[in-house]
């Protein structure tokens, strides 16, 4: 939940990531979201390096230690044929804030947490404009 909250990215793009597109051991850590043979991106503009801070950095590296290889998440992985349409991650997400006693609303889903970046990095006080895009996937 916290890399979904803390990187702008799609559920599906977090439920691709896998321990190999982890670069935890540079001075700006990243997760390499892009377009594999076992996984999809919504768009061209989606691949990109997403830089990962705070409890979603140390997440990613529980689970590098944790999985070694492979699919961060194996049970939300994209299945075949699913390309990114996997609707498993936006599902367990959903579940968990219902479960945190917030009432069911279409406002208020795991996509929220893309939505909430995007507009703190086009809020007027960080002065981003348009340069936050690439960094959310959207061109």
């Amino acid at each position: 939940m916290n890399m979904l909250r803390l990187t702008g990215c799609r559920p599906s793009e977090i439920a691709g990531l896998k321990v190999e597109d982890l670069q935890l051991n540079t001075d700006i850590p990243y997760a390499m979201v892009r377009w594999t043979d076992d996984r999809r991106l919504k768009t061209p503009q989606s691949q990109r390096r997403v830089p990962l801070v705070g409890v979603a950095l140390e997440g990613a590296r529980e689970l590098a230690r944790i999985r070694k290889t492979g699919w961060l998440f194996p049970s939300l992985a994209p299945k075949d044929g699913q390309g990114n349409t996997n609707p498993a991650m936006s599902q367990r997400v959903n579940k968990l804030i219902r479960a945190a006693g917030i009432p069911k609303t279409e406002q208020l889903v795991a996509y929220s947490f893309r939505h909430t970046m995007i507009e703190a990095l086009d809020h007027p006080a960080g002065r981003l404009g348009e340069a936050h895009r690439p960094l959310c996937g959207a061109g």
